[in-house]
């Protein structure tokens, strides 16, 4: 009995088969591949996309922030190696040049730019209210901060020339393209955070309000207004928490940090 249930199961599924193509008349569509074509461009501007588009943001300045964190760390003999890595040999003796930390300016050169022209495109969205959105103080924060990062990181800062007089930046940057000391990325970050105050405390996210708020400080630390610096830091509770959240879904998701200190052991504190 099992070989005959056996040798009629082909039959039974050509059978279906023959059932199902006379079903459709013998129309040939069903074996075409319909491609409508690539997303364009402006089919990304809808309301409904802005939550995604704000995340790309935050992930973006998440992983390069990340990556940075482990680096600088490495210098500064915060953390110290613990395994075979070439990098961290170099590192601990000072050794560091314009090739290692190219990955770095562009990460924060990525960050940057994604959250800034997210917040134009968020502007011009029909339907979508702009002001006093929690979605748009989320993205000023993250570009703020990404010029805070920038600023704290290079000596010298270069933006591209996105924007001009007639077509100003979302804090009203406009640029040369060339290169400047790192107060020019300090600057730039300040308006962007201020709006993420405004925006933040309009829609009722304190927690980015606040988080704008200590950014600032740093920012006028940064510029050597210790008046201002103190000022803003005041404003920020000693046990504030504003965290990324990673995970290990993918290598973009991972934190470096917790990685090669728990997945790896390639670094110890001391």
């Amino acid at each position: 009995m099992k070989t005959n249930r056996t040798s009629r199961t082909p039959a039974l599924v050509l059978g279906a088969l023959v059932a199902a193509f006379a079903s459709t008349g013998c129309d040939e569509s069903i074996f075409e591949v319909k491609n409508p074509g690539r997303i364009l461009d402006d089919d990304l501007n809808t309301s409904r996309g802005v939550g995604s588009l704000v995340t790309g943001m935050s992930a973006d300045f998440s992983a390069g922030y990340d990556d940075l964190s482990f680096t600088t760390a490495r210098l500064s003999d915060e953390i110290v190696g613990s395994g075979s890595y070439f990098s961290t040999g170099r590192y601990r003796r000072g050794l560091y040049d314009s090739e290692d930390s190219n990955p770095y300016w562009a990460e924060v050169q990525r960050a940057r730019w994604v959250a800034e022209a997210g917040l134009i495109r968020m502007r011009d969205i029909e339907g979508y209210q702009f002001d006093g959105n929690a979605e748009t103080a989320r993205a000023y924060l993250f570009a703020g901060m990404a010029n805070r990062w920038f600023g704290e990181n290079f000596c010298q800062t270069v933006f591209s020339e996105p924007y001009n007089d007639e077509s100003p930046g979302p804090g009203g940057e406009t640029d040369t393209g060339d290169a400047m000391e790192r107060d020019a990325a300090f600057r730039r970050a300040i308006p962007l955070l201020e709006a993420a105050i405004r925006n933040g405390n309009s829609s009722g996210q304190s927690d980015v309000a606040t988080a704008a708020q200590g950014g600032l400080a740093q920012v006028y630390l940064g510029l050597g207004d210790m008046q201002s610096a103190v000022a803003n830091a005041a404003k920020v509770p000693t046990d504030f928490v504003f965290a990324a959240a990673y995970s290990s879904n993918s290598g973009r998701d991972t934190s470096q940090i917790w990685n090669e200190t728990h997945g790896r052991h390639e670094i110890s504190a001391w």
